[in-house]
């Protein structure tokens, strides 16, 4: 998925995240609140449930540069938990 601009190299890109991101994210891209080596240990889980396909993690870059990321659990968890106690 690409969105596109006026400029050649204004050219924004969103892609599925590679391994050799979560680097990049973790020193990057790191939340005050959390240190590098638990954002690595976050986003390896990611990307490995990535690969297992129950999550889809984006990666926004431009010119090779990431400037953003996200990831959406595909797995409903609540609905075995309402299941295994009754509630549907």
């Amino acid at each position: 998925m690409k969105a596109e601009t006026s400029n050649a190299h204004d050219q924004i890109n969103i892609r599925p995240m590679q391994e050799t991101d979560i680097e990049i994210i973790a020193v990057h891209h790191c939340p005050p609140w959390s240190t590098v080596d638990t954002t690595k240990e976050r986003w390896n889980k990611y990307h490995r449930e990535q690969q297992e396909g129950s999550r889809t993690v984006g990666v926004v870059e431009q010119e090779q540069k990431i400037l953003g990321y996200g990831s959406l659990f595909l797995k409903n968890e609540m609905t075995f938990t309402l299941l295994s106690q009754g509630f549907m």
